[in-house]
């Protein structure tokens, strides 16, 4: 009887709160705070990529289809090389003397 009072408490726990498969995405989702290019035009929006993150020396590129990335506001536990990784992200303009390995943006989230 014990055994059973014990399992009902554990199933009641686990079912107070039903698990939705959008409430684990974010869960798992680190928000991102965006405005380290505010003084910058937005070129294009990625919604959703999938990337990896490269380490160059001290600095942190995300490859995205054929080119890198340069995220101003990458979290230091993402700073991982060869960390695949599900992003949002804000590309901004790059201004004309400037040479920089990886366009710059934003990211707005990132697992």
């Amino acid at each position: 009887m014990k055994n059973l009072l014990i399992i009902s408490m554990l199933l009641m726990a686990a079912c107070s709160e039903p698990m939705t498969e959008s409430h684990d995405l974010q869960t798992q989702a680190k928000i991102v705070k965006p405005g380290c290019f505010a003084d910058r035009m937005t070129v294009y929006q990625i919604s959703f990529g999938q990337g990896m993150v490269h380490s160059l020396g001290t600095e942190y590129r995300i490859s995205y289809k054929n080119t890198f990335l340069y995220a101003c506001n990458l979290p230091t536990s993402f700073k991982v090389d060869s960390l695949r990784i599900d992003f949002s992200a804000e590309v901004k303009e790059m201004r004309d003397h400037e040479f920089w390995i990886g366009e710059p943006c934003e990211l707005s989230m990132i697992r």
